[in-house]
């Protein structure tokens, strides 16, 4: 048997317009490699709501919930994408 390679956390930064072609793409990943531990902020990933609306909260959270302990962000590019600042400050 081959070695298993460990699962690693991945933030995944979207515009909330995007959250179901966001859910296929982990349901994907999940099905065929099982590769990664999707973490982003949007009501349909577990556990991963801030109900907080100010921003210095909001970024605070982020960081240090999500952002801190991720080996990656990847970055899910939608129509809407250029709006959302989150998704900036994110990748920065």
């Amino acid at each position: 048997m081959g070695r298993q390679v460990p699962r690693r956390k991945r933030f995944i930064s979207y515009h909330h317009n995007d959250e179901s072609d966001v859910l296929q793409f982990i349901q994907r990943c999940a099905r065929t490699r099982g590769s990664f531990i999707a973490r982003g902020i949007g009501a349909k990933i577990p556990g991963d709501v801030i109900q907080d609306t100010g921003r210095d909260h909001i970024m605070r959270r982020v960081r240090e919930t999500y952002l801190r302990d991720s080996a990656a962000t990847i970055v899910m590019i939608g129509r809407c994408t250029w709006v959302r600042w989150y998704v900036d400050w994110e990748i920065a």
